[in-house]
Protein backbone atom coordinates (compact mmCIF):
# COMPACT_ATOMS: atom_id res chain seq x y z
CA UNK A 1 0.00 0.00 0.00
CA UNK A 2 1.18 3.51 -0.96
CA UNK A 3 2.01 5.51 2.02
CA UNK A 4 -0.30 9.83 1.77
CA UNK A 5 3.29 11.19 1.56
CA UNK A 6 4.39 8.69 -0.73
CA UNK A 7 1.12 9.10 -3.11
CA UNK A 8 1.88 12.98 -2.53
CA UNK A 9 5.44 12.67 -3.85
CA UNK A 10 4.17 10.55 -7.14
CA UNK A 11 1.64 13.12 -7.52
CA UNK A 12 3.64 16.16 -7.49
CA UNK A 13 6.05 14.25 -9.87
CA UNK A 14 3.57 13.36 -12.13
CA UNK A 15 2.07 17.06 -12.20
CA UNK A 16 5.90 18.00 -12.78
CA UNK A 17 6.73 16.03 -15.66
CA UNK A 18 3.49 16.68 -17.65
CA UNK A 19 4.13 20.44 -17.13
CA UNK A 20 7.47 20.42 -19.03
CA UNK A 21 6.26 17.29 -21.57
CA UNK A 22 3.44 20.59 -22.83
CA UNK A 23 5.81 22.75 -22.98
CA UNK A 24 8.22 21.49 -24.84
CA UNK A 25 5.64 20.47 -27.11
CA UNK A 26 4.30 23.65 -27.56
CA UNK A 27 7.79 24.74 -28.57
CA UNK A 28 7.86 22.38 -30.93
CA UNK A 29 4.85 23.07 -32.05
CA UNK A 30 5.15 26.63 -32.94
CA UNK A 31 8.40 25.65 -35.02
CA UNK A 32 6.60 23.71 -37.00
CA UNK A 33 3.50 25.43 -37.50
CA UNK A 34 2.86 29.21 -38.45
CA UNK A 35 0.89 30.85 -36.36
CA UNK A 36 -2.08 32.70 -37.40
CA UNK A 37 -1.42 36.87 -37.00
CA UNK A 38 -5.15 37.36 -35.03
CA UNK A 39 -3.65 34.79 -32.63
CA UNK A 40 -0.03 35.70 -32.32
CA UNK A 41 -0.47 37.43 -28.94
CA UNK A 42 -2.60 34.91 -27.29
CA UNK A 43 -0.26 32.13 -28.02
CA UNK A 44 2.46 34.76 -26.56
CA UNK A 45 0.65 34.86 -23.55
CA UNK A 46 0.20 30.93 -23.30
CA UNK A 47 4.05 30.60 -24.10
CA UNK A 48 4.47 32.80 -21.36
CA UNK A 49 2.78 31.02 -18.67
CA UNK A 50 3.80 27.64 -19.53
CA UNK A 51 7.71 29.01 -18.88
CA UNK A 52 6.52 30.32 -15.63
CA UNK A 53 5.01 27.07 -14.52
CA UNK A 54 8.39 25.34 -15.72
CA UNK A 55 10.07 27.73 -13.57
CA UNK A 56 8.10 27.22 -10.48
CA UNK A 57 8.67 23.56 -11.17
CA UNK A 58 12.59 23.45 -11.61
CA UNK A 59 12.29 25.78 -8.24
CA UNK A 60 10.65 23.37 -6.68
CA UNK A 61 12.92 20.30 -7.52
CA UNK A 62 16.50 22.35 -7.58
CA UNK A 63 16.08 25.45 -5.55
CA UNK A 64 15.45 25.73 -1.86
CA UNK A 65 12.31 23.44 -1.54
CA UNK A 66 14.59 20.47 -2.31
CA UNK A 67 16.93 21.45 0.24
CA UNK A 68 14.32 21.26 2.92
CA UNK A 69 13.05 18.12 1.72
CA UNK A 70 16.66 16.53 1.89
CA UNK A 71 17.00 17.86 5.75
CA UNK A 72 13.65 16.28 6.53
CA UNK A 73 14.19 12.65 5.72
Amino acid sequence: MISRADSKTVISSALAVIATVSFVGTIYMLHQHEVHPSARDIVMVLCGVMAGIVKDVYGYYFGSSAEGDKTKQ
